[in-house]
């Protein structure tokens, strides 16, 4: 299931922008099915001038907490560093935070970049495919345990 964007609903097609782009891409690259993927966006809106992220944060992380608790995935990963500091708090980086085990309502949380900074920098590709394999594949181990 992926929550859709205005492009997204406009076409009534799912992953059109970049991001969602730089995401199939790198899904697809890793071997992982859309299907077996659940997306919650942090941002639940996008602003349309610059915005108080402090002020953004305390309207949406709560939401996404919500969703993220409610959701029946075993195995979890945060794409960027405004999410994995919602989700572990704190000044987490994804630089800091890739490959560490770290875990969120007792379930795996792996770490990655956001599909953006990848597309931006695509140099950072195949850091995002390698952790959406490694998360797909301890999803594997998680159902066969």
């Amino acid at each position: 299931m992926v929550n859709s964007g205005l492009r997204e609903s406009a076409n009534g097609v799912g992953f059109v922008c970049p991001t969602r782009q730089a995401l199939r891409l790198a899904l697809s690259e890793a071997g992982v099915p859309q299907s077996e993927v659940q997306v919650f966006f942090l941002y639940k809106a996008r602003p349309r001038r610059a915005y108080d992220r402090v002020a953004a944060n305390a309207v949406w992380v709560p939401l996404l907490l919500r969703q993220v608790e409610e959701s029946p995935a075993r195995v979890l990963l945060a794409l960027g560093n405004t999410v994995v500091q919602a989700l572990v708090g704190g000044e987490t980086t994804v630089r800091a935070s890739r490959g560490v085990p770290l875990s969120f309502g007792g379930r795996p949380l792996d770490v990655s970049y956001h599909p953006l900074a990848v597309w931006r920098r695509p140099n950072l590709r195949p850091r995002l495919v390698a952790d959406i394999r490694a998360a797909y594949q301890r999803l594997a181990v998680a159902g066969a345990g």
